[in-house]
């Protein structure tokens, strides 16, 4: 059958717990656990904002909604994550990201949502990531890492 999560859900899901949280945009974002491995998958969870379009009361309704469910993820244990980094945001495109990562610290961090943009995820990758956290890029169809190998050196 179909599970539907609202924030703030938390369930076992077959051999998986399944925890959602917010999300700045559509639907819920999810931390999951199975099998030892502990994965967040952002969705539309971001910093959502488009400034110089002339609404800062929008920008700052925004900010205050992405770091008061980004609070309730500090100290999440997580190994892999997924976060859009999104180039139609220009210069910050990568500050939703880069926010989630000091805060939540995954060991591996990967950049989603750049669209038809991968240059975005290649660039994000190369930043500089906090202790502890990897940024790899994945940006054709199929390509694969190995968990273990990607965490050598960390």
């Amino acid at each position: 059958g179909v599970e539907r999560f609202e924030p703030g859900d938390s369930r076992g899901v077959d051999s998986a717990i399944i925890r959602a949280f917010g999300s700045t945009d559509q639907g819920v974002s999810f931390w999951v656990e199975s099998g030892g491995l502990k994965v967040f998958h952002a969705g539309d969870f971001n910093l959502w904002h488009w400034r110089g379009d002339g609404d800062e009361a929008w920008t700052r309704r925004a900010e205050a909604e992405f770091y008061a469910i980004l609070a309730q993820m500090e100290g999440l244990p997580v190994d892999v994550a997924f976060f859009p980094v999104d180039p139609r945001m220009k210069e910050d495109y990568a500050q939703g990201a880069m926010e989630f990562a000091q805060r939540v610290r995954p060991r591996l961090l990967f950049p989603m949502h750049f669209w038809d943009k991968p240059q975005a995820a290649l660039d994000f990758a190369q930043r500089p990531m906090p202790a502890g956290t990897r940024a790899l890029a994945l940006v054709r169809p199929g390509q694969q890492v190995c968990y273990e190998d990607a965490l050598r050196g960390l």
